[in-house]
């Protein structure tokens, strides 16, 4: 009995640090899709076009190279499958919502140009989905420098 008892919890711990790793690399990997899809978009040399979508809530773009957004896509998938908070999906539901208005608003900027208002609606998108993500793996919330699109 009491072997079955400790074999049990052994492995609900090794499950919880199955699950933990798994939320720290879909979470990992979103962040860094979406930073290398930052990356893309601010890049003058990207070419996005904006084209209107018949029974879509918005717009849609289209980039020169679909790699980054295909890449945003996955990964946003995949956190969407692991994590277990109603925050955390919704704080990654708006980093993928705040990097597709990036994309639009530097497409309809003339002069291609990413502005400091849209930057900083990013940086606070990607910070409160990086803090649902630590709260779920049971880490403090960062307050200040976590990173600098700049």
């Amino acid at each position: 009995m009491l072997s079955s008892r400790s074999q049990r919890e052994t492995w609900q711990r090794e499950q919880e640090r199955r699950e933990r790793d798994a939320i720290r690399a879909a979470g990992g990997g979103y962040v860094a899709a979406a930073r290398r899809f930052v990356s893309y978009v601010k890049d003058l040399n990207t070419e996005i076009t904006i084209v209107p979508h018949l029974g879509s809530a918005g717009p849609i773009h289209v980039l020169q190279d679909p790699t980054f957004h295909l890449e945003l896509e996955s990964a946003s998938a995949e956190v969407l499958l692991v994590v277990r908070s109603a925050e955390t999906v919704q704080s990654a539901r708006n980093l993928r919502t705040t990097l597709f208005a990036l994309a639009v608003a530097r497409a309809n900027n003339p002069d291609g140009v990413v502005g400091d208002k849209g930057l900083a609606g990013l940086r606070a998108a990607e910070a409160a989905f990086v803090n649902a993500a630590r709260a779920e793996l049971g880490a403090p919330a960062l307050t200040s420098g976590l990173y600098t699109l700049d």
